[in-house]
């Protein structure tokens, strides 16, 4: 999706296979926003498609038990420069780009 000159990708459970079979995937570089897949788990993606989309933004839907998001995911976006949210430390998440008004019963989150 492309929004207000930035680029978003909400993949689901899209795991490698997935993304290697994608049409049009070469546009999905240098994205503002990424919703990591699969609750963040470390099999969804690796480094060259970390490397590929250079999410500045990483939002991360997750309940906090069990292993994910999985440290080394966190780590991996981390080293590339990505801002991560996960429902897992802050609860809901809502991004707002432009003049979008608040929402009420939402509140600014820190990141991870």
């Amino acid at each position: 999706l492309e929004y207000e000159g930035g680029r978003y990708l909400f993949p689901g459970d899209t795991g490698r296979r997935g993304f290697a079979a994608c049409p049009g995937l070469e546009r999905a570089r240098n994205l503002h926003l990424l919703k990591v897949p699969n609750h963040g788990s470390k099999h969804n993606l690796n480094p060259e498609l970390l490397d590929w989309f250079q999410p500045s933004l990483a939002y991360i839907s997750a309940s906090g038990v069990g292993i994910n998001p999985h440290p080394d995911l966190i780590s991996a976006l981390k080293s590339r420069g990505a801002v991560i949210y996960s429902t897992a430390r802050s609860g809901n998440v809502w991004h707002r780009r432009g003049d979008v008004p608040d929402r009420a019963g939402f509140a600014t989150r820190r990141p991870m």
